[in-house]
């Protein structure tokens, strides 16, 4: 245990590093939130989304968790997959995974860095959310939740990364793949919408994508939209079922694709 938190930590130490070493990209990409976030306040000011209060929704809070939620998981989900075609283009993927280290640890330590840098920019969407609307009337038992369920969203993240991760073992090329489940989460996901507006019947797809379970939970419980009992447990049991499912079938993906390029001798190529 001991010799995994060092790695972990070293791996977070590293990432931090590199990133820093391209200061106006590092601090520019927290920058360009505020900039994105003013540009969608102000156009929906603008065409009067803001009217929706017959309905007691302030169509840019809701839309606000949508962009919140999407911009983490894109973070966490390519967390994983994405450093890989980077060793490889720098010719150290072979040299990581001699290490005497399990190669699932070599996989798993680009996540630090990158749970580093969603929850700063988190922090960075929640900052402007407070200097608009205050802090908002959370209790104590929603905050547990809120924050329980955010560990399954993430683990969720993890394990769908590690089906990308296994995908370009294999196919040497998996940058567009979370850039695709992003797309998915954003259309049937609840980020502008309900995805009932498209047609119910798509509610089967929308409940197999965990930004869908973790936005209906923060809008529901910080008073955003309407939200019930049986919705809480409802979408805590899809969250905790979806991380179990993808954390496995994640792991069964990775570690086949990763017999195969072994097999193939395709572990190293580029």
């Amino acid at each position: 245990m001991g010799k995994f938190f060092s790695l972990f930590f070293l791996g977070l130490h590293k990432d931090l590093l590199n990133a820093m070493s391209y200061k106006i990209q590092f601090f520019g990409s927290f920058l360009i939130i505020f900039f994105n976030l003013i540009i969608y306040y102000y156009f929906l000011e603008f065409i009067g989304a803001s009217r929706l209060e017959a309905v007691q929704l302030d169509y840019f809070k809701y839309i606000f968790v949508g962009l919140l939620m999407t911009d983490f998981s894109v973070l966490i989900v390519r967390s994983l997959s994405g450093p890989i075609t980077t060793y490889k283009n720098q010719g150290i993927f072979e040299e990581l995974m001699s290490l005497p280290v399990s190669e699932i640890q070599i996989i798993f330590n680009s996540l630090p860095y990158a749970l580093f840098n969603g929850f700063v920019r988190m922090i960075c969407f929640l900052f402007f959310y407070v200097a608009l609307y205050g802090f908002p009337l959370i209790d104590i038992g929603s905050l547990i939740i809120l924050l329980f369920s955010l560990i399954l969203f993430i683990l969720c993240s993890c394990g769908i990364s590690l089906v990308f991760t296994g995908i370009t073992l294999i196919f040497h090329r998996g940058e567009g793949l979370p850039f695709i489940y992003s797309a998915i989460s954003t259309l049937f996901g609840g980020v502008f919408y309900p995805v009932s507006i498209i047609s119910e019947k798509l509610n089967l797809v929308a409940n197999l994508l965990p930004i869908k379970h973790m936005i209906e939970l923060i809008r529901g419980l910080s008073g955003i939209s309407n939200y019930s009992e049986s919705d809480l447990y409802f979408n805590i049991i899809f969250l905790t079922v979806l991380s179990i499912f993808f954390l496995i079938i994640g792991y069964l993906i990775w570690k086949k694709s990763l017999e195969v390029a072994k097999k193939q001798a395709s572990l190293y190529l580029y």
